[in-house]
Protein backbone atom coordinates (compact mmCIF):
# COMPACT_ATOMS: atom_id res chain seq x y z
CA UNK A 1 0.00 0.00 0.00
CA UNK A 2 1.24 3.72 -0.74
CA UNK A 3 1.78 5.99 1.75
CA UNK A 4 -0.85 8.31 0.14
CA UNK A 5 -2.90 5.30 0.38
CA UNK A 6 -2.09 4.30 3.98
CA UNK A 7 -2.71 8.36 5.03
CA UNK A 8 -6.24 8.20 3.60
CA UNK A 9 -7.28 4.77 5.00
CA UNK A 10 -6.12 5.94 8.64
CA UNK A 11 -7.90 9.55 8.15
CA UNK A 12 -11.00 7.06 7.13
CA UNK A 13 -10.70 4.98 9.96
CA UNK A 14 -10.85 8.64 11.92
CA UNK A 15 -13.71 9.41 10.87
CA UNK A 16 -12.30 12.14 8.93
CA UNK A 17 -13.96 11.76 5.73
CA UNK A 18 -13.25 15.24 4.17
CA UNK A 19 -9.59 14.81 4.34
CA UNK A 20 -9.83 11.26 3.67
CA UNK A 21 -11.06 12.12 0.21
CA UNK A 22 -8.87 14.84 -0.20
CA UNK A 23 -5.89 12.52 0.24
CA UNK A 24 -7.58 9.71 -2.17
CA UNK A 25 -8.12 12.31 -4.82
CA UNK A 26 -4.62 12.40 -4.71
CA UNK A 27 -3.66 8.93 -4.94
CA UNK A 28 -6.58 8.18 -7.38
CA UNK A 29 -4.30 11.30 -9.72
CA UNK A 30 -1.22 9.35 -9.35
CA UNK A 31 -2.84 6.02 -10.32
CA UNK A 32 -6.25 6.03 -11.80
CA UNK A 33 -6.43 2.40 -11.64
CA UNK A 34 -5.58 1.58 -8.66
CA UNK A 35 -8.78 -1.04 -7.86
CA UNK A 36 -7.67 -0.41 -3.78
CA UNK A 37 -7.63 3.63 -4.11
CA UNK A 38 -11.01 3.12 -6.00
CA UNK A 39 -12.19 0.82 -3.22
CA UNK A 40 -11.52 3.07 -0.50
CA UNK A 41 -12.75 6.20 -2.22
CA UNK A 42 -16.18 4.65 -2.70
CA UNK A 43 -16.32 3.85 1.08
CA UNK A 44 -14.74 7.53 1.79
CA UNK A 45 -18.33 8.52 -0.79
CA UNK A 46 -20.69 6.26 0.69
CA UNK A 47 -19.63 7.98 3.95
CA UNK A 48 -19.92 11.11 3.17
CA UNK A 49 -23.69 10.93 1.31
CA UNK A 50 -22.77 11.23 -2.12
CA UNK A 51 -23.94 7.30 -3.16
CA UNK A 52 -23.88 7.93 -7.20
CA UNK A 53 -20.15 8.48 -7.15
CA UNK A 54 -19.51 5.75 -4.80
CA UNK A 55 -21.39 3.57 -6.97
CA UNK A 56 -18.93 4.64 -9.77
CA UNK A 57 -15.87 4.04 -8.04
CA UNK A 58 -16.96 0.83 -6.85
CA UNK A 59 -18.05 -0.30 -10.73
CA UNK A 60 -14.23 1.53 -11.55
CA UNK A 61 -12.58 -0.92 -9.18
CA UNK A 62 -14.82 -4.41 -9.78
CA UNK A 63 -14.21 -3.83 -13.73
CA UNK A 64 -10.33 -4.13 -12.53
CA UNK A 65 -10.68 -6.90 -10.26
CA UNK A 66 -14.11 -8.95 -10.79
CA UNK A 67 -13.67 -11.35 -7.50
CA UNK A 68 -12.78 -9.03 -5.20
CA UNK A 69 -15.06 -10.24 -2.59
CA UNK A 70 -14.89 -7.14 -0.06
CA UNK A 71 -15.47 -5.03 -3.37
CA UNK A 72 -18.67 -7.21 -3.90
CA UNK A 73 -19.71 -6.10 -0.27
CA UNK A 74 -19.03 -2.63 -0.41
CA UNK A 75 -20.98 -2.38 -3.41
CA UNK A 76 -24.08 -3.63 -1.79
CA UNK A 77 -23.57 -1.17 0.87
CA UNK A 78 -23.41 1.64 -1.16
CA UNK A 79 -27.12 0.34 -3.34
CA UNK A 80 -28.55 0.00 0.06
CA UNK A 81 -27.95 3.31 0.84
CA UNK A 82 -29.69 4.25 -2.45
CA UNK A 83 -32.47 1.93 -2.55
CA UNK A 84 -31.93 -0.17 -4.55
CA UNK A 85 -32.11 -3.19 -2.59
CA UNK A 86 -32.46 -6.05 -5.04
CA UNK A 87 -28.98 -5.01 -7.13
CA UNK A 88 -27.75 -5.32 -3.35
CA UNK A 89 -28.47 -8.67 -2.18
CA UNK A 90 -27.21 -9.61 -5.89
CA UNK A 91 -23.80 -8.14 -4.80
CA UNK A 92 -24.10 -9.55 -1.28
CA UNK A 93 -24.72 -12.85 -2.77
CA UNK A 94 -21.53 -12.19 -5.37
CA UNK A 95 -18.63 -11.19 -2.48
CA UNK A 96 -20.76 -15.19 -0.64
CA UNK A 97 -20.08 -17.12 -4.02
CA UNK A 98 -16.31 -15.47 -4.22
CA UNK A 99 -15.65 -16.30 -0.47
CA UNK A 100 -18.51 -18.23 1.23
CA UNK A 101 -17.59 -17.57 4.36
CA UNK A 102 -16.85 -13.80 4.49
CA UNK A 103 -19.20 -12.75 7.71
CA UNK A 104 -19.33 -8.57 6.77
CA UNK A 105 -21.43 -10.12 3.63
CA UNK A 106 -23.16 -12.12 5.24
CA UNK A 107 -24.27 -9.98 8.43
CA UNK A 108 -25.59 -7.52 5.81
CA UNK A 109 -27.43 -9.53 3.96
CA UNK A 110 -29.07 -11.21 6.93
CA UNK A 111 -29.97 -7.50 7.86
CA UNK A 112 -31.12 -6.24 4.55
CA UNK A 113 -33.63 -9.34 3.87
CA UNK A 114 -34.75 -8.16 7.89
CA UNK A 115 -35.38 -5.02 6.47
CA UNK A 116 -37.30 -6.28 3.56
CA UNK A 117 -39.09 -8.30 5.87
CA UNK A 118 -38.04 -11.75 4.71
CA UNK A 119 -37.20 -13.42 7.90
CA UNK A 120 -37.48 -16.68 5.75
CA UNK A 121 -34.34 -15.82 4.59
CA UNK A 122 -32.60 -13.82 6.97
CA UNK A 123 -33.06 -16.55 9.75
CA UNK A 124 -30.48 -19.51 8.13
CA UNK A 125 -27.92 -16.12 7.95
CA UNK A 126 -28.11 -15.28 11.75
CA UNK A 127 -28.26 -19.36 12.47
CA UNK A 128 -24.69 -18.96 10.51
CA UNK A 129 -23.80 -16.03 12.08
CA UNK A 130 -24.16 -17.16 15.87
CA UNK A 131 -22.49 -20.56 14.96
CA UNK A 132 -19.26 -17.73 14.67
CA UNK A 133 -19.68 -15.62 17.30
CA UNK A 134 -22.27 -16.92 20.11
CA UNK A 135 -22.21 -13.93 22.46
CA UNK A 136 -22.41 -11.13 19.28
CA UNK A 137 -25.67 -9.09 20.65
CA UNK A 138 -26.48 -7.55 16.99
CA UNK A 139 -27.07 -10.91 15.36
CA UNK A 140 -29.00 -12.06 18.86
CA UNK A 141 -31.41 -9.34 18.37
CA UNK A 142 -31.58 -9.44 14.86
CA UNK A 143 -32.52 -13.22 14.84
CA UNK A 144 -34.85 -12.15 17.55
CA UNK A 145 -36.53 -9.40 14.76
CA UNK A 146 -36.68 -12.01 12.46
CA UNK A 147 -38.41 -14.38 14.36
CA UNK A 148 -40.92 -11.53 15.51
CA UNK A 149 -42.00 -10.94 11.75
CA UNK A 150 -41.47 -14.94 10.82
CA UNK A 151 -45.02 -14.52 14.01
CA UNK A 152 -42.85 -16.95 16.31
CA UNK A 153 -43.09 -13.99 18.97
CA UNK A 154 -43.29 -16.51 21.50
CA UNK A 155 -40.08 -18.23 20.78
CA UNK A 156 -38.49 -14.95 19.94
CA UNK A 157 -38.89 -13.45 23.39
CA UNK A 158 -37.87 -16.78 25.40
CA UNK A 159 -34.55 -16.40 23.03
CA UNK A 160 -34.31 -13.13 24.12
CA UNK A 161 -34.42 -14.30 28.23
CA UNK A 162 -31.99 -17.15 27.09
CA UNK A 163 -29.05 -14.81 25.82
CA UNK A 164 -29.92 -11.91 28.42
CA UNK A 165 -26.30 -11.77 29.31
CA UNK A 166 -25.04 -11.04 26.28
CA UNK A 167 -27.75 -8.17 25.24
CA UNK A 168 -27.99 -4.44 27.12
CA UNK A 169 -30.17 -4.53 29.31
CA UNK A 170 -32.37 -1.59 27.89
CA UNK A 171 -32.10 -3.07 24.24
CA UNK A 172 -32.58 -6.67 25.38
CA UNK A 173 -36.18 -5.43 26.67
CA UNK A 174 -36.95 -3.30 24.46
CA UNK A 175 -36.95 -6.11 21.78
CA UNK A 176 -38.67 -8.17 24.40
CA UNK A 177 -41.46 -5.62 24.63
CA UNK A 178 -41.68 -5.91 20.99
CA UNK A 179 -42.45 -9.59 21.01
CA UNK A 180 -44.90 -9.38 23.61
CA UNK A 181 -46.75 -7.35 21.88
CA UNK A 182 -46.85 -9.07 18.71
CA UNK A 183 -47.83 -11.92 20.72
CA UNK A 184 -50.92 -10.16 21.72
CA UNK A 185 -49.61 -9.84 25.57
CA UNK A 186 -49.95 -6.25 25.59
CA UNK A 187 -49.48 -6.25 29.69
CA UNK A 188 -46.62 -8.15 29.76
CA UNK A 189 -45.34 -5.43 26.99
CA UNK A 190 -45.94 -2.58 28.53
CA UNK A 191 -43.89 -3.79 31.65
CA UNK A 192 -41.27 -4.57 29.89
CA UNK A 193 -41.31 -1.33 28.67
CA UNK A 194 -41.24 0.14 31.71
CA UNK A 195 -38.49 -1.12 33.01
CA UNK A 196 -36.32 0.90 30.32
CA UNK A 197 -35.17 3.67 32.79
CA UNK A 198 -35.42 7.63 31.80
CA UNK A 199 -31.33 7.69 31.26
CA UNK A 200 -31.72 5.19 28.64
CA UNK A 201 -31.30 6.28 24.82
CA UNK A 202 -34.44 3.66 24.38
CA UNK A 203 -36.64 5.18 27.00
CA UNK A 204 -38.50 7.73 24.52
CA UNK A 205 -39.47 5.26 21.97
CA UNK A 206 -40.30 2.64 24.43
CA UNK A 207 -43.07 5.08 26.06
CA UNK A 208 -43.98 6.00 23.04
CA UNK A 209 -44.98 2.77 22.17
CA UNK A 210 -46.33 1.78 25.84
CA UNK A 211 -48.54 5.04 24.20
CA UNK A 212 -49.35 2.87 21.17
CA UNK A 213 -50.38 -0.17 23.01
CA UNK A 214 -52.76 1.49 25.55
CA UNK A 215 -53.90 3.51 22.56
CA UNK A 216 -55.01 0.63 20.50
CA UNK A 217 -56.56 -0.96 24.03
CA UNK A 218 -58.76 2.10 24.45
CA UNK A 219 -57.10 2.66 27.88
CA UNK A 220 -57.33 6.04 27.28
CA UNK A 221 -56.88 7.12 30.99
CA UNK A 222 -54.43 5.17 31.70
CA UNK A 223 -52.59 6.63 28.95
CA UNK A 224 -53.66 9.87 30.22
CA UNK A 225 -51.43 8.86 33.90
CA UNK A 226 -48.86 7.28 31.54
CA UNK A 227 -48.08 10.87 30.11
CA UNK A 228 -48.38 13.10 33.22
CA UNK A 229 -46.48 10.62 35.18
CA UNK A 230 -43.58 11.47 32.61
CA UNK A 231 -43.36 15.20 34.07
CA UNK A 232 -40.99 16.79 33.00
CA UNK A 233 -40.02 14.45 30.35
CA UNK A 234 -36.52 12.90 30.56
CA UNK A 235 -35.63 14.11 26.54
CA UNK A 236 -36.31 16.79 23.84
CA UNK A 237 -37.76 13.70 22.20
CA UNK A 238 -40.21 12.66 24.75
CA UNK A 239 -41.56 16.63 24.98
CA UNK A 240 -42.18 15.32 21.45
CA UNK A 241 -43.84 12.53 21.84
CA UNK A 242 -46.05 13.80 24.45
CA UNK A 243 -46.91 16.91 22.07
CA UNK A 244 -48.35 14.53 19.35
CA UNK A 245 -50.34 12.36 21.95
CA UNK A 246 -52.04 15.42 23.56
CA UNK A 247 -53.22 16.39 20.32
CA UNK A 248 -54.37 12.99 19.33
CA UNK A 249 -56.16 13.10 22.18
CA UNK A 250 -57.18 16.37 23.10
CA UNK A 251 -56.73 17.92 19.59
CA UNK A 252 -54.10 21.17 18.48
CA UNK A 253 -55.02 23.54 20.92
CA UNK A 254 -54.09 21.40 24.06
CA UNK A 255 -51.06 19.78 22.44
CA UNK A 256 -49.83 23.96 21.56
CA UNK A 257 -50.82 25.14 25.27
CA UNK A 258 -48.91 21.87 26.50
CA UNK A 259 -45.66 22.66 24.46
CA UNK A 260 -46.09 26.48 25.65
CA UNK A 261 -45.96 25.71 29.60
CA UNK A 262 -42.80 24.23 28.91
CA UNK A 263 -38.91 25.58 29.95
CA UNK A 264 -37.72 28.09 27.04
CA UNK A 265 -34.92 25.37 26.65
CA UNK A 266 -37.07 23.03 24.99
CA UNK A 267 -38.33 25.73 22.59
CA UNK A 268 -35.07 25.70 20.56
CA UNK A 269 -34.70 22.12 20.04
CA UNK A 270 -35.41 20.41 16.68
CA UNK A 271 -38.14 17.50 18.08
CA UNK A 272 -40.03 20.49 19.69
CA UNK A 273 -39.58 22.73 16.53
CA UNK A 274 -41.09 19.75 14.69
CA UNK A 275 -43.57 19.25 16.10
CA UNK A 276 -44.91 22.87 16.58
CA UNK A 277 -44.13 23.08 12.34
CA UNK A 278 -46.66 20.34 11.93
CA UNK A 279 -49.30 22.03 13.66
CA UNK A 280 -48.70 25.43 11.88
CA UNK A 281 -48.83 23.00 8.31
CA UNK A 282 -52.51 21.99 9.59
CA UNK A 283 -53.11 25.10 9.84
CA UNK A 284 -52.12 26.71 6.92
CA UNK A 285 -49.22 28.99 8.96
CA UNK A 286 -47.00 28.29 6.56
CA UNK A 287 -44.57 31.19 7.69
CA UNK A 288 -44.88 29.72 10.94
CA UNK A 289 -43.88 26.77 9.45
CA UNK A 290 -40.61 28.11 7.52
CA UNK A 291 -39.55 29.78 10.27
CA UNK A 292 -39.37 26.89 13.14
CA UNK A 293 -38.21 24.12 10.05
CA UNK A 294 -35.47 26.31 9.06
CA UNK A 295 -34.40 27.00 13.35
CA UNK A 296 -34.33 23.05 13.63
CA UNK A 297 -32.49 22.17 10.37
CA UNK A 298 -29.37 24.16 11.70
CA UNK A 299 -29.28 22.16 15.07
CA UNK A 300 -30.24 18.86 12.22
CA UNK A 301 -29.69 19.72 8.85
CA UNK A 302 -30.32 15.58 7.62
CA UNK A 303 -33.35 15.29 9.44
CA UNK A 304 -35.38 14.08 6.67
CA UNK A 305 -38.77 14.50 8.58
CA UNK A 306 -37.72 17.91 8.93
CA UNK A 307 -36.35 18.86 5.53
CA UNK A 308 -39.51 17.47 4.20
CA UNK A 309 -41.82 19.57 6.45
CA UNK A 310 -39.25 22.72 5.56
CA UNK A 311 -40.15 22.15 1.50
CA UNK A 312 -44.07 21.80 2.58
CA UNK A 313 -43.91 25.34 4.12
CA UNK A 314 -41.61 26.78 1.17
CA UNK A 315 -44.49 25.75 -0.87
CA UNK A 316 -46.64 27.43 1.23
CA UNK A 317 -45.02 30.89 0.57
CA UNK A 318 -43.91 30.28 -2.63
CA UNK A 319 -40.42 29.77 -2.50
CA UNK A 320 -40.53 27.29 -4.89
CA UNK A 321 -36.52 27.66 -5.64
CA UNK A 322 -36.38 26.86 -2.39
CA UNK A 323 -38.07 23.74 -2.35
CA UNK A 324 -36.86 22.59 -6.10
CA UNK A 325 -33.39 22.94 -4.02
CA UNK A 326 -34.13 20.17 -1.21
CA UNK A 327 -36.09 18.19 -3.17
CA UNK A 328 -33.45 17.35 -5.72
CA UNK A 329 -31.29 16.62 -3.17
CA UNK A 330 -33.10 14.55 -1.19
CA UNK A 331 -34.08 12.76 -4.68
CA UNK A 332 -30.16 12.54 -5.47
CA UNK A 333 -29.17 10.67 -2.33
CA UNK A 334 -32.42 8.88 -1.51
CA UNK A 335 -33.63 8.04 -5.48
CA UNK A 336 -36.02 5.53 -3.70
CA UNK A 337 -37.85 7.61 -1.76
CA UNK A 338 -41.16 7.50 -2.19
CA UNK A 339 -41.84 10.44 -0.24
CA UNK A 340 -39.82 13.05 -2.35
CA UNK A 341 -40.68 11.65 -5.93
CA UNK A 342 -44.21 12.41 -4.23
CA UNK A 343 -42.96 16.05 -3.25
CA UNK A 344 -41.77 16.42 -6.88
CA UNK A 345 -44.62 16.06 -8.28
CA UNK A 346 -46.36 18.38 -6.05
CA UNK A 347 -44.32 21.13 -6.56
CA UNK A 348 -44.23 20.48 -10.30
CA UNK A 349 -48.45 21.26 -10.29
CA UNK A 350 -47.95 24.72 -7.72
CA UNK A 351 -45.26 25.49 -10.86
CA UNK A 352 -48.22 24.59 -13.66
CA UNK A 353 -45.48 22.07 -15.12
CA UNK A 354 -46.71 19.00 -16.59
CA UNK A 355 -46.52 16.30 -13.68
CA UNK A 356 -47.69 13.62 -16.20
CA UNK A 357 -44.37 11.93 -16.43
CA UNK A 358 -44.83 10.95 -12.68
CA UNK A 359 -48.81 11.09 -12.29
CA UNK A 360 -49.86 9.58 -15.57
CA UNK A 361 -53.27 7.87 -13.15
CA UNK A 362 -53.97 6.09 -16.75
CA UNK A 363 -50.81 4.16 -17.19
CA UNK A 364 -49.49 3.89 -13.52
CA UNK A 365 -52.65 2.79 -12.00
CA UNK A 366 -54.23 -0.80 -12.48
CA UNK A 367 -57.67 -1.89 -11.73
CA UNK A 368 -58.23 -6.04 -11.34
CA UNK A 369 -60.70 -8.11 -10.02
CA UNK A 370 -59.63 -10.88 -7.97
CA UNK A 371 -59.14 -14.23 -9.56
CA UNK A 372 -60.43 -16.93 -8.58
CA UNK A 373 -58.87 -18.78 -5.41
CA UNK A 374 -58.63 -22.48 -5.23
CA UNK A 375 -61.25 -24.21 -3.51
CA UNK A 376 -63.71 -22.11 -3.58
CA UNK A 377 -66.83 -21.92 -5.84
CA UNK A 378 -67.31 -18.21 -6.14
CA UNK A 379 -65.71 -15.14 -5.42
CA UNK A 380 -68.60 -13.91 -3.14
CA UNK A 381 -68.35 -17.56 -1.00
CA UNK A 382 -64.26 -16.62 -1.08
CA UNK A 383 -64.73 -13.45 0.33
CA UNK A 384 -67.62 -14.37 3.37
CA UNK A 385 -64.98 -16.64 4.45
CA UNK A 386 -62.05 -13.85 3.95
CA UNK A 387 -64.28 -11.08 5.70
CA UNK A 388 -65.18 -13.47 8.61
CA UNK A 389 -61.24 -14.58 9.05
CA UNK A 390 -59.87 -10.64 8.98
CA UNK A 391 -62.44 -9.78 11.28
CA UNK A 392 -61.14 -12.32 13.78
CA UNK A 393 -57.37 -10.50 13.59
CA UNK A 394 -59.26 -7.16 13.98
CA UNK A 395 -58.45 -6.86 18.06
CA UNK A 396 -58.32 -3.06 18.72
CA UNK A 397 -60.22 -0.65 19.86
CA UNK A 398 -58.71 2.44 17.93
CA UNK A 399 -56.43 3.14 15.12
CA UNK A 400 -52.47 3.45 15.81
CA UNK A 401 -50.71 6.43 16.03
CA UNK A 402 -48.69 7.85 13.14
CA UNK A 403 -50.94 5.85 10.74
CA UNK A 404 -53.19 7.48 8.33
CA UNK A 405 -56.18 5.85 9.24
CA UNK A 406 -58.90 7.96 10.94
CA UNK A 407 -61.59 6.24 12.44
CA UNK A 408 -61.18 2.66 12.42
CA UNK A 409 -58.71 -0.35 13.23
CA UNK A 410 -55.83 -1.87 11.69
CA UNK A 411 -54.69 -5.47 12.32
CA UNK A 412 -50.83 -6.38 13.96
CA UNK A 413 -49.39 -8.69 12.00
CA UNK A 414 -47.94 -8.82 8.40
CA UNK A 415 -50.50 -11.11 6.92
CA UNK A 416 -47.83 -11.98 4.55
CA UNK A 417 -46.45 -14.65 7.45
CA UNK A 418 -49.72 -15.46 8.89
CA UNK A 419 -50.26 -19.66 8.64
CA UNK A 420 -54.03 -19.42 7.86
CA UNK A 421 -55.31 -20.98 4.35
CA UNK A 422 -57.68 -18.39 4.17
CA UNK A 423 -54.99 -15.65 3.91
CA UNK A 424 -52.67 -17.75 1.86
CA UNK A 425 -55.59 -18.11 -0.78
CA UNK A 426 -55.30 -14.53 -0.95
CA UNK A 427 -51.82 -14.31 -1.69
CA UNK A 428 -51.56 -17.02 -4.51
CA UNK A 429 -54.25 -15.55 -5.90
CA UNK A 430 -53.21 -11.73 -6.10
CA UNK A 431 -49.77 -12.71 -7.11
CA UNK A 432 -50.90 -13.32 -10.81
CA UNK A 433 -52.54 -9.44 -10.55
CA UNK A 434 -49.57 -8.27 -9.14
CA UNK A 435 -47.22 -9.73 -12.07
CA UNK A 436 -49.85 -8.93 -15.04
CA UNK A 437 -49.71 -5.46 -13.57
CA UNK A 438 -45.75 -5.10 -13.73
CA UNK A 439 -45.66 -6.64 -17.18
CA UNK A 440 -47.83 -4.36 -18.86
CA UNK A 441 -45.74 -1.33 -17.41
CA UNK A 442 -43.70 0.24 -20.03
CA UNK A 443 -39.43 -0.43 -20.09
CA UNK A 444 -37.73 3.44 -18.57
CA UNK A 445 -34.78 2.71 -16.87
CA UNK A 446 -34.52 7.17 -16.25
CA UNK A 447 -38.21 6.78 -14.70
CA UNK A 448 -38.34 6.44 -10.35
CA UNK A 449 -41.13 3.69 -11.05
CA UNK A 450 -40.38 2.29 -14.13
CA UNK A 451 -36.51 1.87 -13.31
CA UNK A 452 -37.53 -0.52 -10.99
CA UNK A 453 -39.49 -2.91 -13.02
CA UNK A 454 -38.44 -6.33 -12.25
CA UNK A 455 -39.72 -10.09 -13.24
CA UNK A 456 -39.89 -11.16 -9.83
CA UNK A 457 -42.13 -8.77 -7.70
CA UNK A 458 -42.94 -9.16 -4.13
CA UNK A 459 -45.74 -8.89 -1.80
CA UNK A 460 -43.31 -7.76 1.60
CA UNK A 461 -46.08 -6.84 3.60
CA UNK A 462 -49.91 -6.76 4.48
CA UNK A 463 -52.57 -5.33 6.97
CA UNK A 464 -56.19 -4.92 6.87
CA UNK A 465 -58.23 -1.75 7.99
CA UNK A 466 -61.74 -1.76 8.59
CA UNK A 467 -63.47 1.87 8.35
CA UNK A 468 -66.41 1.92 10.21
CA UNK A 469 -68.98 5.24 11.42
CA UNK A 470 -67.35 8.02 9.00
CA UNK A 471 -63.54 6.78 8.50
CA UNK A 472 -61.52 7.54 6.28
CA UNK A 473 -57.73 7.73 5.27
CA UNK A 474 -55.67 10.70 5.19
CA UNK A 475 -54.08 11.40 2.18
CA UNK A 476 -50.44 9.53 2.06
CA UNK A 477 -47.70 7.62 -0.09
CA UNK A 478 -45.26 4.98 1.13
CA UNK A 479 -41.97 6.17 1.34
CA UNK A 480 -39.86 3.06 1.75
CA UNK A 481 -42.93 0.92 -1.31
CA UNK A 482 -42.63 0.18 -4.66
CA UNK A 483 -46.15 -0.83 -5.50
CA UNK A 484 -48.94 -0.32 -3.11
CA UNK A 485 -52.66 -1.49 -3.25
CA UNK A 486 -56.48 -1.08 -2.37
CA UNK A 487 -58.01 -4.40 -2.48
CA UNK A 488 -61.38 -4.51 -0.96
CA UNK A 489 -63.26 -7.20 0.94
CA UNK A 490 -66.60 -5.39 1.53
CA UNK A 491 -67.98 -2.14 1.22
CA UNK A 492 -71.41 -0.66 2.02
CA UNK A 493 -73.99 -1.08 -0.07
CA UNK A 494 -74.39 2.02 -3.21
CA UNK A 495 -70.80 2.47 -2.55
CA UNK A 496 -70.08 2.23 -6.22
CA UNK A 497 -72.87 4.63 -7.25
CA UNK A 498 -72.57 7.10 -4.54
CA UNK A 499 -73.28 10.70 -6.07
CA UNK A 500 -70.45 12.06 -3.10
CA UNK A 501 -67.95 9.56 -3.62
CA UNK A 502 -68.43 8.21 0.13
CA UNK A 503 -65.58 5.83 0.65
CA UNK A 504 -63.60 5.64 -2.76
CA UNK A 505 -60.17 6.16 -2.98
CA UNK A 506 -58.88 9.34 -4.45
CA UNK A 507 -55.06 10.27 -6.01
CA UNK A 508 -52.67 12.70 -6.20
CA UNK A 509 -53.96 15.86 -3.40
CA UNK A 510 -51.28 15.84 -0.54
CA UNK A 511 -51.29 15.13 3.16
CA UNK A 512 -51.06 19.26 3.44
CA UNK A 513 -53.30 22.23 1.79
CA UNK A 514 -52.39 24.37 -1.20
CA UNK A 515 -54.46 25.91 -3.80
CA UNK A 516 -55.19 24.05 -6.52
CA UNK A 517 -53.77 20.53 -5.50
CA UNK A 518 -57.30 18.60 -5.38
CA UNK A 519 -57.67 15.25 -5.98
CA UNK A 520 -57.48 14.74 -9.55
CA UNK A 521 -58.49 11.16 -9.93
CA UNK A 522 -60.89 9.01 -8.21
CA UNK A 523 -61.93 5.34 -7.97
CA UNK A 524 -65.26 3.49 -6.81
CA UNK A 525 -64.74 0.65 -4.80
CA UNK A 526 -66.38 -2.84 -5.04
CA UNK A 527 -66.12 -6.13 -3.21
CA UNK A 528 -63.43 -8.08 -4.76
CA UNK A 529 -61.55 -5.14 -6.48
CA UNK A 530 -57.97 -4.65 -6.53
CA UNK A 531 -56.20 -1.27 -7.22
CA UNK A 532 -52.34 -1.14 -7.66
CA UNK A 533 -50.52 2.10 -8.12
CA UNK A 534 -46.66 3.35 -7.32
CA UNK A 535 -46.23 3.88 -3.78
CA UNK A 536 -45.42 7.68 -3.79
CA UNK A 537 -48.41 8.66 -5.39
CA UNK A 538 -50.43 10.73 -2.92
CA UNK A 539 -53.33 8.72 -1.80
CA UNK A 540 -56.49 9.02 0.55
CA UNK A 541 -60.17 7.99 1.03
CA UNK A 542 -62.80 10.23 1.13
CA UNK A 543 -64.90 9.61 4.34
CA UNK A 544 -67.23 6.67 4.60
CA UNK A 545 -70.91 6.83 4.91
CA UNK A 546 -72.01 7.33 8.67
CA UNK A 547 -72.84 4.47 10.44
CA UNK A 548 -71.32 1.76 8.04
CA UNK A 549 -68.23 -0.48 7.34
CA UNK A 550 -65.78 -0.70 4.73
CA UNK A 551 -63.57 -3.87 4.69
CA UNK A 552 -59.64 -4.14 3.24
CA UNK A 553 -56.88 -5.61 2.48
CA UNK A 554 -54.25 -3.28 1.15
CA UNK A 555 -50.40 -5.01 0.75
CA UNK A 556 -46.82 -3.44 -0.50
CA UNK A 557 -44.62 -4.27 -3.25
CA UNK A 558 -41.29 -4.54 -3.84
CA UNK A 559 -39.04 -5.48 -6.80
CA UNK A 560 -37.15 -7.96 -4.50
Amino acid sequence: MSSTLHKALNLYNQGLFENAEKTIKEALKANPRDHNALHLGAMILNKMGDFIQAQTRIDSALRIDTRNHEMWNTKGNILVNIGQNSDAIKSFEKSLSNNPNYTPAQQNLAFLFNKLQAPNRSLPLFDLLIIKNAANSSYILGRAQALIMAERPAEAAKYLDLHQAHIPHDLAQYTKGQALFADGNYAESLKSYTTIPPSSTYHSQALKNSYQILSLTGETEKLKTLISANEPPASDELVSINIDMIEKLEGISSAKTYAAQKPPEYHDNPFVLSALAKFDIAEQSYEGAFNKTSTALKLAPDNNVLLGQNVVAAMGIHEYAHAEKIISRQIKTRPNDQYWIAMLATLQRLQGKNHNYLYDYERFIGVFDLSMPKDYSSQSEYLTKLKSTLCDLHEFESEPIDQSLRGGTQTRPNLVHIDNPVITSFFSSINANVKEFVSTLPDDPQHPFLKRKTKHPRIISAWSVRLTGTGFHVNHVHPEGWISSAFYVDVPDGTEKDQNQKGWIKFGEPSFKLPNLEAEHFIAPAAGKLVLFPSYIWHGTVPTADKTFRLTLPFDVLPV
